[in-house]
């Protein structure tokens, strides 16, 4: 293997482990650091609307609860170089929410499941989102 092998592995390893990261802050509630995965110009493209750059991005939070329960599933997870500080990305996401509270909720499955794809951009040695696109594939029936 190479060197610049290693460095295209380790450009997309870094990016999967940022990908995670986001969904996990979310998980967690922790708008401010899920707003902090943008670049300065970052876009999110969600509920047919454009959310533009990190403070963006943690005003759609605010407000929300931070006793409900979600949990992105994150599968199918590709990043590819496309060069040393640009990668773009696709997954599959089933998510599942619950009220808070204490015990151990019971869900009759997923809430929906939907898909994202986007372009990473790597600044000042920091992986952030340039562009992210999320689409709901399937609704769960009432």
């Amino acid at each position: 293997m190479t060197a610049t092998d290693n460095n295209r592995l380790a450009a997309e390893w870094d990016c999967q482990r940022l990908l995670l990261a986001f969904y996990q802050a979310i998980d967690e509630a922790r708008f401010k650091d899920v707003a902090s995965f943008f670049a300065p110009d970052g876009e999110w493209h969600r509920a047919g609307a454009v959310v533009r750059g990190p403070a963006a991005v943690e005003k759609i939070y605010e407000g929300r609860s931070t006793d409900t329960r979600a949990r992105h599933i994150i599968t199918n997870l590709v990043t590819t170089a496309k060069g040393d500080d640009v990668a773009s990305f696709s997954l599959c996401i089933t998510f599942y929410t619950a009220p808070g509270g204490e015990g151990v909720p019971t869900v009759p499955g997923p809430t929906m499941v939907l898909s994202s794809h986007g372009d990473l951009v790597r600044l000042d040695g920091t992986w952030r989102i340039r562009r992210k696109q999320t689409v709901r594939e399937f609704m769960v029936a009432a």
